[in-house]
């Protein structure tokens, strides 16, 4: 999970480079698609992140349960 949210970094950067060429782009009639496209791309990277770190915080709160009961007596 940890290599799916750090490279979800380089991948918010290259959304951002698209999207900026998208808008500054002269040709009118490919800015709806273009900004209809990445927009898609980003709905689709935020649940990914979503995901991951959802996933990502419970597998360090699993792990953090059983390191603690491994240290106490009653667990």
């Amino acid at each position: 999970m940890t290599m799916l949210t750090g490279a979800s970094y380089s991948a918010m950067a290259l959304l951002f480079a698209y999207g900026l060429n998208t808008l500054l782009s002269p040709n009118l009639s490919s800015l709806g698609s273009g900004t209809n496209l990445i927009a898609e791309m980003w709905l689709v990277l935020a649940f990914v992140e979503l995901f991951a770190y959802a996933l990502y915080a419970w597998n360090f709160g699993f792990s953090l349960e059983r390191m603690v009961c491994s240290l106490v007596i009653f667990c």
